[in-house]
């Protein structure tokens, strides 16, 4: 019961007993009606009181906070170490104790707090945790809790709030010894304004839910959960927990995912559903673009609403498709799809659910070879295995030299299905450790020495590349993963050249030796892709098509069928309040400022058609990396080398 409505109560009851007690000149007529009106109003006031409190709320305690010592306990995830300073030096200098300030961190194992301790923030602490129970985003508490004064919000900022509350309003209350005791019938809550005052499933306050998802989350069900509970957190206040493999329960869960879901099943491609049963939220969507879908129909049209509160039952009941949201390039109507991306190297944040992004990306492509760039370690044992589920297989190659730095694999890899092609033979040529010096007449008065210099500084820059043959028809063509030196200025536009121009021997030579070896005739299709770094307006771009000419495949396109934009934008921006990484920008020009192509060797143009050229614009692909990924479907014509299946 709170301490104002108390008091109002007992002024009442007060009132009344004096009344009856005055003597009869002051009475006046009618006093004994106005008596029992008031008698009423008291009782009414204090059963209402009774009824609002908790039985927990019902116990009073007193504790001495500030006494011959003062401890604070700040919790390090919602308190800033300033603000906990701060406190115990305007409680010095309101008791003339200097408080002993001690951090959440300081503890191994559980953390310890004597009775009377000054609890800040959340701690894993039960009184902190009685305390913030049912807290919403923008509330913050001051009081007595399990023999502890808790002073805290969900967030550093709340909890700043109720710091400020607490050295205006409790600190205030110092004995004129010094000392502060506090007692749990003032303890005090602020609640903040929310879009929704209430949000309800099935009768059960949202607040009172946790978002479930498979054990085995796929990046579109993490992605989902993620974008459901920021939006919870802004229109309810409430930060719903995200679990994983949860059993079902009859109620409190909003489940995520066909392998969770018994009623929320879509039954169309690229389809999502939303229903709810009982006191459960289901929501599940049948691949990326069912799930891009299922995002926007949980702000739009499952919480959309003008009013202040919101009830979901079993009528609630959404279903749409992701159809609109796909792209036609879907369909594979040719002999051959090659897809390469640069794929960001930093490891930083959570680069596990970029991964992710990028794998069900290219799982909707399905293409038949995958060419990345930047590929990290620590990307390496993400991706690999779950390309290997898909059916794809790493061109194995080796080095004489560490690829990068120490490390034992290429950052340049090709991966290829097994379903479709099959692989013949591979290689692998770092660019980095080139000899400048095989090309004096590329280095334009600058010494190979300072080329090799200007360039050698990454030894990631390479190619690997692998000889394959198509299963369906025999088709023997060539495909490669290419990252070049990136700097700008002209010794580094040289660096470039000159590495297109080794690359382009090497690939060269490769399959005109391959070709000998198997007995074959014709012009092997070579296919080179990645990010080289260079621009349309760059010399070293035209200088693909000088000596052993190579072309960049969308120039056999009309104009209105190649692509439009630049390939690179904004780092996407990972929000660490929301675990989500968002979109930061668009493509920074047209095509002529890309640095992601696809060349091949312009003496095999005859044998092979190419259908389109593009690059994916699906959320995913901006919100993974600073490239996009950029795809082509080739058609063979007929005229090529072939292989029989050996």
């Amino acid at each position: 019961m709170s301490k104002n409505r108390l008091t109002i109560c007992r002024r009442i009851l007060y009132n009344i007993s004096n009344d009856s007690k005055a003597p009869a000149c002051r009475r006046r007529k009618g006093n004994g009606m106005k008596k029992v009106l008031a008698l009423c109003l008291a009782l009414c006031a204090l059963l209402s009181c009774l009824v609002a409190c908790r039985p927990e709320e019902e116990k009073e305690e007193s504790v001495v906070i500030v006494g011959e010592s003062c401890t604070i306990l700040y919790d390090v995830e919602t308190v800033e170490e300033a603000d906990a300073n701060k406190l115990a030096d305007a409680i010095k200098k309101k008791t003339g104790v200097a408080p002993k300030v001690v951090s959440s961190r300081s503890f191994i194992g559980s953390i310890r707090a004597s009775e009377g301790t000054i609890i800040l923030g959340c701690p894993d602490h039960e009184s902190a945790k009685s305390a913030v129970k049912g807290l919403r985003v923008k509330d913050y508490v001051c009081g007595v809790y399990g023999g502890r004064y808790v002073i805290a919000g969900l967030s550093a900022d709340y909890t700043k709030k109720a710091i400020t509350y607490f050295k205006n309003t409790v600190l205030e209350g110092v004995a004129e010894d010094g000392t502060l005791t506090v007692n749990s019938l003032a303890n005090y809550k602020c609640s903040g304004n929310y879009q929704l005052d209430a949000l309800t499933v099935g009768g059960v306050s949202v607040g009172e839910f946790s978002i479930c998802l498979p054990k085995e989350a796929s990046a579109s069900e993490q992605r989902t959960a993620l974008i459901l509970q920021r939006i919870l957190t802004a229109r309810t206040g409430y930060v719903l927990p995200i679990t994983r493999g949860e059993a079902a329960a009859d109620r409190g869960q909003i489940r995520i995912g066909t392998a969770l879901c018994t009623t929320a099943v879509p039954n169309k491609q690229h389809g999502y559903k939303i229903c709810v049963k009982g006191a459960v939220l289901e929501l599940a969507a049948e691949s990326l673009y069912g799930y891009m879908a299922l995002q926007t129909a949980i702000s739009n049209r499952l919480l959309f609403t003008d009013k202040d509160t919101l009830e979901l039952d079993d009528d609630t009941y959404y279903q749409g498709t992701g159809n609109s949201e796909t792209m036609g390039t879907l369909r594979a109507d040719g002999d051959l799809r090659l897809l390469f991306h640069n794929i960001w190297g930093s490891t930083d944040d959570d680069y596990a659910q970029r991964a992710g992004m990028m794998v069900e990306l290219y799982a909707e492509y399905l293409p038949d070879i995958i060419g990345l760039q930047e590929f990290a370690p620590k990307h390496r044992a993400l991706i690999v295995p779950a390309l290997e589920a898909l059916g794809y297989a790493e061109v194995p190659v080796s080095s004489n030299n560490a690829f990068y730095s120490t490390e034992k694999y290429t950052r340049t890899p090709v991966f290829y299905r097994t379903e479709t092609v099959e692989l013949l033979e591979a290689g692998y040529n770092c660019l980095a450790v080139m000899d400048y010096g095989k090309y004096p007449e590329l280095l334009y008065g600058f010494s190979a020495v300072d080329v090799r210099n200007a360039a050698v500084g990454d030894r990631s820059k390479a190619v690997t590349w692998g000889i394959f043959r198509t299963k369906a028809d025999g088709n023997v063509f060539l495909a490669a993963s290419t990252h070049l030196w990136w700097m700008d200025g002209a010794v580094h536009d040289i660096a470039r050249v000159v590495q297109m121009q080794e690359m382009r021997n090497i690939l060269t030579e490769a399959a005109e030796s391959f070709l000998t070896k198997k007995g074959l005739d014709g012009t092997m299709p070579i296919y080179i892709g990645g990010d080289f770094n260079t621009r349309i307006i760059r010399d070293s771009y035209h200088s693909m098509g000088r000596e052993t000419p190579f072309d960049a495949i969308h120039t056999y396109l009309p104009k209105n069928e190649r692509p439009q934009d630049c390939t690179t934008h904004d780092y996407p921006v990972y929000n660490a309040e929301t675990g989500l990484w968002e979109i930061d920008g668009q493509p920074w020009a047209n095509y002529d400022y890309a640095l992601d192509y696809i060349f091949a060797n312009r003496e095999a143009l005859y044998s092979y058609t190419v259908l389109r050229m593009e690059m994916l614009y699906e959320d995913y692909a901006f919100a993974a990396s600073d490239h996009s990924p950029i795809f082509a479907d080739i058609a063979f014509d007929g005229d090529l080398p072939k292989l029989p299946a050996q």
